[in-house]
């Protein structure tokens, strides 16, 4: 959830996100993320599975 906004109501974080199939397995997935905080104060940032339960 981005909460943090700059002027005019944009997210202070663009965020993209993608994953691939190794081609050996595809049962096994590479995961990128990227971030990229457009504001001038540091935001902390924690990227969790969407179905995960771990927490910490």
């Amino acid at each position: 959830m981005v909460r943090e906004v700059r002027s005019l109501g944009k997210p202070c974080l663009d965020i993209e996100a993608a994953s691939r199939a190794h081609v050996s397995n595809p049962l096994i997935y590479d995961h990128a993320v990227s971030v990229v905080n457009r504001c001038l104060k540091p935001i902390k940032l924690k990227v969790c599975y969407y179905t995960s339960h771990r927490f910490g």
